[in-house]
């Protein structure tokens, strides 16, 4: 089964919150357009679980954090588990995607096991964060996995796993030297700080404890937010609280003053002006327009 999404919900560890696949069988297959996303971008999350993206249209920038990949239409990347990352469309033309999304111990297998320590274990630990795809073998094995996923005819499971582990074990091959995970903690210090705005964006929130929370000062605090996410700390609150009312505008049925105050602005007359600034439209001709 192919599914479709329109938000990355995240838990209080800012951890991208859902399940790839079922216990059963770990893996999603993701076919969208960035532009439904409610932010308009993918926003900045990371899983536990290792992801396969390709680009069918479009142009998007892909922000790692110690760089941007722009990709068009055709590019793919992997990322590896637990890599902070976020997507921006640069193109007002559809920016549609495909992916899979899957927990390394489909292709492990047991914990102890050779596919653990010998492969999956060692790539997690060792490998880099993102590689970038251009080798035709691994999209013929992309293209493999995820039409066995959108048809899921009897033994789909077994293409699946099999093409993934062709893809992994052809990036493994090719690393020419051991890398670490990029800047480490730059990221852990961002992931820290991220986390604290999804848990506190109901509150009042300034830039000193932002900071704070990463450890850092205000000036490298602004620093990080713009290198990495090409926005101020508060610029970034605001887009936070402005996806969040959405979000609940869509869902709830809570007026636009109380949805106003739950995501943390001082005034239903502030929120309306930001979010129409933001949204191109008001929060009622938002919930009118997509409310089911």
């Amino acid at each position: 089964m192919i599914t479709s999404v329109n938000n990355i919900l995240k838990n209080r560890d800012g951890r991208q919150l859902f399940q790839a696949g079922t216990s059963l069988f770990p893996c999603s297959a993701y076919h969208c357009d960035i532009h439904d996303f409610i932010s308009g971008d993918i926003a900045p999350h990371w899983h536990p679980e290792m992801e396969i993206f390709y680009l069918e249209e479009g142009c998007v920038t892909l922000s790692l954090i110690d760089q941007e990949v722009r990709l068009q239409a055709g590019d793919g990347y992997f990322v590896n588990v637990n890599v902070l990352h976020g997507i921006i469309c640069e193109s007002e033309s559809p920016c549609r995607y495909r992916s899979i999304v899957f927990d390394p111990a489909l292709l492990s297998g047991a914990p102890g096991s050779a596919f653990d320590l010998l492969y999956l274990h060692p790539f997690m630990e060792q490998g880099a964060g993102f590689y970038p795809l251009s080798d035709a073998v691994i999209s013929s094995y992309f293209v493999e996995a995820f039409h066995a996923c959108e048809k899921e005819i009897y033994g789909y499971e077994f293409i699946v796993r099999e093409a993934l582990s062709h893809i992994l074990l052809i990036l493994k091959n090719n690393q020419t030297v051991t890398l670490k995970k990029t800047l480490y903690q730059q990221e852990q210090r961002m992931k820290q700080m991220l986390s604290w705005i999804d848990e506190h964006y109901q509150e009042s929130i300034s830039v000193k404890e932002i900071a704070a929370i990463g450890g850092i000062s205000v000036r490298e605090c602004q620093r990080s937010f713009a290198s990495f996410l090409h926005i101020s700390p508060m610029r970034y609150v605001l887009k936070y609280r402005i996806a969040k009312a959405a979000e609940l505008l869509l869902t709830q049925d809570f007026t636009i003053t109380e949805i106003a105050y739950q995501c943390g602005f001082e005034s239903s007359s502030y929120f309306t002006k930001e979010f129409k600034m933001m949204m191109h439209m008001t929060p009622r001709q938002f919930r009118q327009k997509y409310f089911i």
